[in-house]
């Protein structure tokens, strides 16, 4: 295998031909555990789950290091999907990754919340934000006060700019985040 070729296709976004090369790979050497393991993060990034699982079964066989390693590939590859805007396939791999490595689900949570403020701050309306700010809840609940204190700091804002439609948005979020801020939404 000229791995210099594999890893250009893979950093270019040529899956089918890094696909290509390591089954060829792992047919010459079936015991390659590093061309299996590839092959299962190739199979995955082209949505062939099935195939990335046999992929992975088969490195984790022949070298037990994979099993860690596995769950990183989920997450490389739903990280991936998530800033290509593919919510709902991200999401599985996500699950996935989490699953097999579960100290991701705060690296997942503070994607969704990092990614939630840079959309408020372009302008992107309060539910799609709020969406954001909720799913980085969702993967660990530790978010749970960044989230409140966030969503009641927009919600003042928009009380200033006296959009209250979105204040209400935020303010319920806040309030479903962390009660703490009850008595500030209330005097808003």
């Amino acid at each position: 295998m000229c791995s210099s070729d594999l890893e250009e296709y893979l950093a270019a976004g040529m899956y089918d031909e890094a696909i290509e090369l390591l089954e060829m790979e792992v047919k010459a050497e079936p015991t390659n555990a590093d061309a299996h393991y590839l092959l299962g993060e190739a199979y995955l990034f082209k949505g062939r789950e099935s195939k990335a699982e046999a992929s992975f079964k088969k490195a984790i066989l022949l070298e037990t290091a994979y099993k860690d390693k596995q769950g990183e590939a989920y997450y490389k590859v739903g990280m991936r999907k998530l800033e290509e805007g593919e919510l709902r396939s991200s999401r599985e791999l996500l699950l996935q990754a989490k699953k097999l490595k579960p100290e991701l689900a705060s690296e997942i949570a503070k994607w969704f919340y990092e990614k939630g403020k840079e959309l408020a701050d372009k302008g992107e309306s309060a539910p799609r934000v709020i969406d954001y700010l909720s799913l980085s809840r969702e993967w660990d609940p530790a978010y749970r006060e960044e989230v409140a204190d966030y969503s009641y700091k927009k919600a003042t804002e928009m009380v200033e700019k006296e959009f209250y439609e979105d204040a209400g948005r935020y303010a319920q979020c806040s309030i479903g985040a962390d009660p703490k801020h009850i008595d500030g939404v209330r005097e808003m």
